[in-house]
């Protein structure tokens, strides 16, 4: 996609364990030599009209992720997907739904379609796909003040679209499982970073977000406490947080 036409997010399928992802499946190919021209694997794929059908389903979606409703965004996945759920699988698809309606979805959005290639079918054996998107659904956004393209696989079954959602293998949920307990692991190191905030570096610190010398911020706190830059950001971030919310 172009710079022009936003960020790509989730196209054909978020990966497995949530991270957006563009053609999670494709196969990795060779880098192109200097000299060769861009083929038809460089082209984005041709937007399309959605249809009435399609439409509507997304205008459900939207509707669900702005509410917050998961038992909404349930209803919007076959039945024969959810049929693959068991107990201990369960937590996997709640876990995938939850992310997807962490943001709001703002108005002004455009909708357009665009076919699933088959060579994007998964080919893994931490999950399979129950109900294979045929199609995919762009819904063009506004998050956090940057344009997003939200992708997200669709099929047509029994008269209706669903969304295509994976079913996890038991592979795929001890694995599932450990980058769970990787990311409570994580939340808590973050939590205890931020407790141990206190003045005066957290009086310097709000001085310089409030200047929006954030990128300074991430690297003081980072140098201070003998961490990592990104995890220093993921910090300010949080103290950012507060300071909108006043506190």
């Amino acid at each position: 996609m172009s710079s022009s036409a936003g960020l790509r997010v989730g196209v054909i399928l978020l990966s497995f364990f949530g991270l957006w992802s563009t053609r999670a499946f494709a196969a990795p190919s060779a880098a192109p030599s200097p000299a060769a021209a861009s083929t038809d694997q460089d082209k984005e794929p041709e937007q399309l009209t959605p249809s009435e059908g399609q439409l509507r389903f997304a205008e459900q979606y939207i509707k669900a992720v702005n509410s917050k409703d998961l038992n909404a965004m349930r209803r919007l996945i076959a039945p024969k997907t959810l049929a693959c759920f068991t107990p201990r699988t369960q937590p996997y698809l709640d876990s995938w739904l939850t992310r997807q309606i962490r943001d709001p979805i703002s108005k002004p959005y455009s909708i357009t379609v665009e076919k699933n290639d088959a060579s994007d079918e998964p080919r893994t054996m931490l999950f399979t796909m129950p109900v294979p998107p045929t199609y995919q659904i762009n819904i063009t956004t506004s998050i956090d003040g940057e344009q997003v393209v939200l992708g997200r696989p669709i099929a047509y079954v029994d008269g209706r679209w669903y969304e295509a959602a994976p079913c996890p293998t038991d592979v795929g949920m001890d694995e599932y499982n450990k980058r769970q307990q990787y990311a409570r692991e994580r939340a808590a190191k973050l939590d205890a970073l931020y407790a141990g905030l206190k003045d005066p570096l957290r009086s310097d610190l709000k001085k310089l977000i409030a200047q929006n010398q954030m990128s300074e911020a991430c690297r003081k706190f980072a140098a201070a406490n003998k961490i990592t830059y990104q995890v220093g950001c993921q910090v300010m971030k949080r103290l950012a947080q507060d300071m909108n919310a006043g506190k």
